[in-house]
């Protein structure tokens, strides 16, 4: 069907002008995110998806950080040889050939970011699957899932109701942001959009097998770092993915104060079983010493009484 002159096309203006059958109250957001956003929705072609990970070392408590290291060429070979002042040859008293060979080529190494490991999701592949992907590509680890006792929105499914209970291994950070559009020889290419990242905590052992060459090819050259959390912090360059490694940082630590608590109780639990135990076995001691207390009284009065 046609459209009509004034309905034309659809803009950000009549996207705001739009009402909802209910809208919620303020929530109440933990400091360790953003603000609440207006209600939002883009349509596939104005929205990426992608997935991170934050991998921790359990064994040396450090986290993988990924350098992408430059090569920067100081001095090319160019292949044409340098004319020697003829004087100077005289004065030195040498002889020999007028020309020099090619300038050496001299280059430098350097540092031009710190990241976590992170991208997009292929068509077909899930959140968790690009996780686990980017970080072999771009960390050069084989990493698994970490299963922490950390609370998120996610309801448990009505036949497991006892997931609540179990450690997840569910996203524990998101990140949104935008790129701006993008032009080649004065045309516009792309639009721009938004990059929605889902992040989870990965975990290496503590003797990773690294692999080199296994990323795209623009990702050769990067290289991964373990460190302390605190010196990760002040590696990366983008303070977003610094509050994602704080927030799965306070997750792993609230994981271990859960398991200390877990066990500390299991202890006490043993203990006072261990306890109540021993009173009844106490109590058993004394009515068995009362029975034979009483057999020994009817036992004396039935031979007084013949």
């Amino acid at each position: 069907m046609a459209n009509s002159p004034n309905k034309s096309s659809s803009t950000s203006s009549d996207w705001n002008k739009l009402r909802f059958s209910s809208r919620p109250q303020p929530v109440q957001i933990s400091e360790w995110s953003s603000p609440p956003v207006p209600h939002s929705g883009w349509a596939g072609c104005d929205l990426m998806l992608g997935a991170g990970m934050v991998i921790i070392q359990p064994s040396t408590g450090k986290v993988v950080v990924v350098e992408e290291m430059i090569e920067y060429i100081e001095n090319e070979v160019t292949g044409k040889a340098k004319k020697i002042d003829k004087g100077k040859r005289k004065e030195s008293g040498k002889t020999g050939d007028d020309t020099a060979g090619p300038a050496e080529r001299k280059t430098m190494t350097f540092r031009r970011r710190c990241f976590l490991p992170r991208g997009r999701k292929d068509i077909g592949e899930s959140v968790d699957q690009t996780a686990l992907r980017e970080a072999y590509e771009e960390s050069g680890y084989e990493v698994d899932f970490l299963p922490l006792h950390v609370y998120n929105r996610q309801p448990a499914a009505p036949n497991d109701r006892e997931a609540y209970s179990r450690p997840s291994t569910e996203a524990i950070y998101h990140t949104l942001c935008s790129w701006s559009p993008r032009f080649r020889n004065g045309q516009c290419v792309d639009n721009g959009g938004e990059y929605f990242v889902s992040w989870f905590i990965g975990q290496i052992p503590e003797n990773p097998v690294h692999h080199k060459g296994v990323g795209m090819p623009d990702e050769q050259n990067y290289v991964s770092r373990l460190m302390p959390p605190e010196e990760a912090l002040n590696a990366l360059g983008d303070p977003m993915e610094r509050r994602v490694l704080e927030y799965a940082w306070a997750a792993y630590l609230s994981h271990h104060r859960f398991l200390q608590f877990e066990m500390e109780q299991e202890e006490q639990r043993k203990l006072d079983q261990g306890k109540l135990e021993e009173a009844a076995l106490l109590e058993g001691d004394k009515s068995g010493q009362v029975l034979e207390e009483k057999e020994d009284r009817a036992h004396k009065e039935s031979g007084s009484t013949t």
